[in-house]
């Protein structure tokens, strides 16, 4: 029994004693395998050191990289490709004939003085015979509005001459700002801002005094109205019209028929036929009769 043991644990110790023997020889040549490794990778790149060193110590214009030859090659190709051909010897010959001709010009000139060349003449004939629309319609313009400016300026309302009536007729109602005068048609006392002419309808309705026509409107109280100004802060209203002769922007003398007497309108029916007459100082009514003569 004891013998049968021993043998077992004989035949085991063999084997751990191979084991291990494996393990160290296999431990050996993987140290002997990374050492000379080291030492080829050692001497390798001592081998690259010592030839960059080599190289650089080689000067580089001995070293013959080709950077001068590629540089003569790419100006031998600029000069073959570049533009200064027969052209420019070409436009180098036409100048100087153009300056030649210059100069034989100028002699001439200098020769005779009196004479220019025909060309210029007709250019500027031709500029000078060539008159735009733009200058003419700008020439138009400036005359009309000089002619207003100046007729403006000669309206100058004179208080002491006074206007003249624009119709012949009874006065129905006078001018009055109290508010006492009495309008039949309307049945009530009211302020009356102008003069109420009687006259029949169709009558000529004159101009009182030399003036402007500012308005020609319709007005529900007064029906066909003209507003004329005369200058000096002065306008005239003229209203109860039909047939009116001018427009705005007329220039009118006094004494010149402006319209005719209307039909009067609903707010004067009773009233009769007649003419409406306003004056007004700036924005402030005046009595009439105190400037009619």
């Amino acid at each position: 029994m004891f013998e049968e043991k021993e043998s077992m644990w004989k035949k085991k110790g063999f084997y751990v004693s191979v084991c291990t023997a494996m393990i160290c020889l296999l431990a050996i040549g993987t140290v002997y395998y990374r050492m000379n490794r080291q030492t080829d990778e050692n001497s390798l790149w001592a081998s690259r050191e010592e030839s960059s060193d080599s190289e650089s110590d080689i000067p580089k214009d001995a070293a013959g990289d080709g950077t001068e030859d590629k540089n003569k090659s790419q100006s031998k190709l600029a000069e073959q490709d570049s533009p200064h051909t027969e052209g420019d010897d070409t436009a180098a010959v036409g100048k100087s004939l153009d300056e030649s001709i210059q100069e034989e010009e100028e002699k001439e000139a200098h020769a005779n003085p009196t004479s220019t060349p025909v060309t210029d003449k007709k250019q500027t004939s031709s500029q000078e015979n060539k008159p735009t629309a733009k200058a003419d319609q700008k020439a138009k313009k400036s005359t009309s509005g000089k002619a207003k400016e100046t007729a403006a300026r000669q309206l100058a309302f004179n208080e002491e001459k006074g206007l003249l009536w624009p119709v012949k007729g009874d006065i129905v109602m006078k001018y009055d700002m109290t508010g006492t005068t009495y309008f039949q048609t309307l049945a009530q006392y009211r302020s009356n801002p102008a003069l109420v002419i009687s006259a029949k309808e169709g009558t000529k309705v004159k101009s009182a005094a030399e003036g402007e026509v500012l308005s020609v409107r319709k007005n529900d109280e007064t029906g066909m109205t003209v507003t004329m100004n005369i200058g000096n802060d002065y306008t005239l209203v003229y209203g109860q019209l039909k047939d009116v002769t001018v427009k705005a922007g007329d220039l009118v003398k006094a004494g010149d028929a402006i319209a005719a007497v209307a039909k009067p309108t609903q707010y004067y029916a009773e009233e009769g036929a007649n003419l409406y007459f306003q004056v007004k100082e700036k924005k402030e009514t005046v009595d009439p009769l105190l400037l009619l003569q």
